[in-house]
């Protein structure tokens, strides 16, 4: 991985740009341009990144910037992720 996307990922959690949608479900909002991209983990349906993300790189399956500020978000909140998804099975 670059160090361009690794900065650009940090940048995107700093500012708060990640959404937890599910425990295995993210929305990510672009620092660049604010467009909002869906990022999947941890599901059969990931490739050998581990998620799947719907912006042109990720499209090709190919390592992005909105994946890596998931995998940063985390692995920095994994007790965020934990309540969701306790939260979610309560409903």
């Amino acid at each position: 991985m670059s160090e361009h996307i690794e900065y650009k990922a940090k940048a995107i959690v700093e500012a708060g740009n990640v959404q937890t949608i599910s425990d295995t479900e993210y929305l990510v909002k672009s620092s660049d341009t604010g467009t909002l991209y869906n990022v999947v983990v941890g599901k059969q349906e990931t490739n050998e990144l581990g998620y799947l993300c719907n912006c042109t790189a990720g499209s090709y399956e190919h390592s992005c910037k909105h994946g890596r500020a998931v995998e940063i978000y985390r692995e920095r909140f994994p007790a965020l992720i934990k309540v969701y998804a306790e939260d979610q099975e309560i409903k």
